[in-house]
């Protein structure tokens, strides 16, 4: 069996540090590929393309993958590039192309498993597509508008009576020396908060409120599916769980997704050519799963921190590493990384970084700040 599973993203992101961390547990060996990294050994200096005769190569770190772990792929940092001011634009535009045509084609060409595959993961983050594609599954969708223009959203924020909430296509996070300061959520609108010229600026996405009962995170590792029904424990007028996740001010539990809905989310995850994926639903006052969104690199950590009988982490290594094969190993958890040796190496790895735009869940920045 090939034993190395390359990891596309950095080793001071905390996913990216924990899967590593398991993928070695379950007898692997992680190797990343870091494409922001300038002339260190995890970047596109020791990344190549050759064709010669009837031989195509790709020279990448590793020589026997198994897995690429599509993490999260940088681009260049145009500041830190060493070379002079005038230069740095085309250096920076030479360097994302190369790693852009270097993995489409190592994603083509490969035979490896990928979780997930560029092109798949680039298209699943279209939210249009989500949401056409969860209907055709099965699944309830929202009321939606997505729309630059004006009249269009005025006239829809009019006829749900203002019950709609506004959502960014991308969302920004705005950092201050280097840490997170200000990002943008899921907000409800009302018609008098509207700008007209503010919308034909910026379109955004309108979606007709769910009065709901509570949310819920659905992780999905392969046909595994991890489910955390949540609730605020203050009154709020936020709609976004952010907010009151991440000041732990919550209620939850982990349950079994009804088998109908089960179904559509497989069925969604398959035609969007996914392996590994995290979506959000609302259940509302009737009970039903209304589909929000789905984000195919979200975050799993905050949940199996939250409810560490969720072992994620352990299936999301076993795809890595054993694939679709059914092998007995130790199972591994976040909880474990957290305690082990590698875990300090890990903090002091982040605090030596200057300026990051890899951000650590708020559960552990917690050890990072002590």
């Amino acid at each position: 069996m090939n034993s190395e599973i390359l990891i596309i993203g950095s080793e001071l992101d905390y996913h990216a540090a924990l899967v590593a961390w398991a993928i070695k547990k379950k007898g692997a060996t992680p190797v990343y590929f870091d494409s922001s990294d300038y002339g260190n050994s995890n970047g596109l200096d020791i990344a190549s393309f050759s064709t010669r005769d009837d031989n195509t190569h790709f020279h990448l770190p590793g020589n026997t993958i198994r897995s690429v772990y599509n993490r999260r792929s940088y681009t260049a940092i145009e500041d830190g590039i060493p070379t002079s001011k005038e230069s740095r634009k085309f250096v920076k535009l030479e360097r994302d192309t190369f790693n852009r045509w270097l993995f489409q084609s190592y994603n083509q060409l490969s035979g490896c498993n990928w979780v997930n595959g560029l092109e798949q993961n680039k298209l699943a983050e279209n939210k249009i597509l989500q949401l056409i594609t969860a209907k055709s599954a099965g699944l309830s969708v929202p009321d939606t508008l997505v729309s630059g223009d004006a009249a269009l959203v005025r006239q829809f924020v009019s006829e749900n009576e203002g019950q709609t909430v506004y959502k960014p296509l991308t969302g920004q996070v705005w950092l201050r020396g280097g840490m997170p300061v200000l990002q943008t959520t899921t907000a409800p609108i009302q018609e008098q908060d509207l700008n007209d010229e503010g919308i034909a600026l910026c379109a955004g996405i309108y979606q007709k409120s769910v009065r709901k009962e509570s949310d819920v995170r659905v992780v999905i590792v392969g046909k595994e599916l991890f489910a955390m029904k949540y609730s605020p424990t203050v009154e709020s007028p936020s709609v976004d769980y952010r907010t009151y996740l991440n000041q732990n001010q919550v209620n939850c539990k982990s349950i079994r997704i009804p088998p109908a809905v089960r179904t559509s989310l497989l069925k969604l995850m398959e035609l969007l050519e996914l392996s590994y994926a995290s979506a959000d639903f609302a259940i509302d006052m009737n009970d039903q799963f209304v589909f929000l969104e789905l984000n195919p690199g979200g975050q799993f950590g905050f949940v199996e921190d939250l409810l560490p009988d969720l072992k994620i982490t352990n299936a999301l290594a076993n795809l890595l590493v054993f694939g679709d094969e059914n092998v007995s190993t130790p199972v591994v958890s976040m909880n474990e990384f957290e305690s082990s040796s590698e875990f300090p190496a890990f903090v002091d790895r982040h605090k030596q970084w200057p300026g990051s735009n890899v951000f650590v869940p708020d559960y552990a920045m917690s050890h990072i700040a002590k």
